[in-house]
């Protein structure tokens, strides 16, 4: 078996590393440790004082007990821990720095306690030959602690717990408190219920992963440049590419990878943003009403796509289509005056937010919104949506939805209108 260095991708959740070693000295307690950031590529932040504030790292930046590193998806950077030993990070990783401070008595101990929350790490541990030294991972079914080695910890979807050396041997104590001694070469799994499975050989196509080549490199050169491999992906497609919601709400995203031929590739752990402000994770929720382009950004790729954010109110009628065709919406109040594109606002307090694809042209993107926001007058309403142009096509289909009260009251979804000058008519009441 190869004894090249391991790490599996660590995938989820609170992996607490804590690194100790002795030095003889007088009593060194109360002494502040500082560990410090390596930038290999790509997009790496931190976030300085646990405040949950986050800015571009630097490289060699001073690192206290308390900041967060994280990479992007296109980011790679180490922590050099006091001790001698470092911590390297994948891309899409997190690593908060839970402790960092020294041991007290007359050999004083330095100890270092991380929180791992995503992605993939990769530590390699000072020899650690005094009694009283310790470099230990603890995760929710399992702790190991080493005395000297390389190796890595997962933690896998369905909460299982992978620990692989490849060098030296790790003593891992399983959440029941059974120990299993896992060498050089060797992987162990603790389940949920702190099952063990292994230890067992690790699989060579682990050991030849990208990952590893990277640290292989870094360890056998000493130097750790990113370059980028997004894996044959040629472009990324955001997912989906328009999207209308009421204001209020969020939209979750996805984006999938293309190769060259334009085929998917499978989803990608892409980065969001609306308007160039970072969603929360794939999730993104507007707070004003209007149009935001939204971009996924994978490495060197991006995909941008539309989200229309409409305003909600006592009533709401929303037209929405996907052929580039003039279609108009025309809502009649119970006083039987009509807000359409010629009229956007009336006396009752009905407003259209806009005139999508108005002379075949796609800038104003639909769905068209009639609304009134509050104090909207009771009685028979109708609904006119109407081929303004049918721009070149046999025929056109439309979703139309009124909300009343916020609750749905009407949706037509399966009608064609079939040319310029067509229509479909509905009507609702506001009781």
């Amino acid at each position: 078996m190869s004894t090249r260095r391991l790490l599996l991708p660590l995938i989820t959740t609170a992996v607490l590393l804590a690194t100790a070693s002795l030095a003889c000295g007088d009593d060194a307690s109360g002494e502040d440790l500082f560990a410090t950031l390596r930038i290999h590529g790509g997009t790496v932040e931190v976030d300085a004082d646990g405040a949950g504030t986050f800015a571009a790292g630097t490289e060699g930046q001073i690192l206290a007990e308390g900041a967060t590193v994280r990479t992007g998806s296109d980011g790679r950077a180490s922590i050099d821990w006091p001790d001698g030993s470092v911590t390297r990070l994948d891309f899409d990783t997190s690593l908060r720095i839970s402790a960092l401070e020294r041991g007290s008595g007359v050999i004083a101990s330095t100890v270092i306690e991380g929180e791992q929350k995503t992605g993939n790490t990769y530590s390699r541990v000072v020899d650690i030959t005094e009694t009283g030294n310790r470099f230990a991972i603890d995760t929710p079914t399992a702790s190991a602690a080493v005395q000297g080695t390389t190796w890595a910890v997962l933690v896998n979807p369905d909460g299982s717990t992978s620990i692989v050396v490849t060098e030296g041997a790790v003593l891992v104590t399983t959440s029941s408190g059974e120990e299993v001694l896992v060498e050089a070469g060797s992987t162990v799994t603790i389940s949920e219920d702190g099952s063990v499975t292994g230890p067992m050989p690790t699989p060579d196509d682990l050991l030849n992963s990208d990952w590893i080549v990277f640290n292989d490199d870094c360890d056998t050169t000493g130097e750790c440049t990113t370059e980028f491999n997004a894996g044959g992906i040629e472009a990324i497609e955001l997912l989906p590419s328009e999207a209308a919601i009421n204001l209020g709400e969020s939209q979750t995203y996805s984006a999938q990878g293309l190769d060259e031929a334009g085929n998917p590739t499978g989803e990608v752990a892409a980065t969001f943003d609306l308007d160039g402000v970072p969603c929360d994770g794939a999730v993104c929720t507007p707070t004003a009403a209007g149009d935001y382009t939204v971009t996924a950004t994978f490495g060197d790729h991006q995909a941008t796509g539309t989200l229309a954010v409409l305003t909600p109110g006592d009533v709401q009628v929303t037209l929405d289509w996907g052929a580039v065709v003039d279609l108009d919406l025309w809502v009649t109040d119970p006083a039987g005056e009509t807000v359409n594109w010629q009229n956007t606002e009336s006396a009752s307090g009905g407003v259209l937010d806009r005139d999508a694809f108005a002379d075949c042209e796609a800038s104003d993107i639909p769905p068209e919104n009639t609304v009134w926001t509050a104090g909207a007058p009771s009685g028979e309403y109708t609904v006119t949506v109407h081929v303004f142009d049918i721009c070149g096509l046999d025929s056109t289909d439309f979703v139309l939805t009124v909300r009343v009260g916020g609750q749905v009251v009407l949706v037509v979804d399966n009608v064609v209108l079939a040319g310029t000058d067509d229509s479909y008519e509905a009507t609702f009441t506001v009781p």
